[in-house]
């Protein structure tokens, strides 16, 4: 549904919205890329904070993910972690997929 990132670019929050009740045991996919089209992901943090037993429609949940180092991409979704198999997610302008590729462009300070 949205994110942003630290100055740093270390720590990413990707912001989510629940649209149905769903009682599969998900995770986060959260893979950290030098590059869009790499095969491999620099770092990983998969996780969730907390059972989607508890989630609701309407509910919005903060996910943070934090790296050892900064990369510009960030391939993200969920996925059910005892099968493997993604989720379907839409983003804010419509898209359907399994998994959003986000990007962090950070500001220059000048040459």
């Amino acid at each position: 549904h949205g994110h942003d990132v630290d100055a740093d670019g270390t720590t990413w929050r990707t912001l989510w919205q629940v649209t149905a009740p769903t009682s599969e045991p998900l995770s986060v996919l959260a893979h950290l890329y030098a590059q869009k089209d790499d095969l491999i992901p620099v770092a990983g943090a998969d996780g969730l904070g907390y059972s989607t037993a508890q989630w609701q429609p309407g509910d919005q949940f903060v996910q943070v993910h934090r790296f050892d180092s900064a990369q510009p991409f960030l391939l993200t979704g969920l996925y059910d972690y005892t099968t493997g198999e993604r989720l379907p997610l839409r983003t804010q302008d419509g898209t359907s997929d399994t998994a959003v590729w986000l990007y962090n462009d950070p500001v220059s300070d000048g040459p």
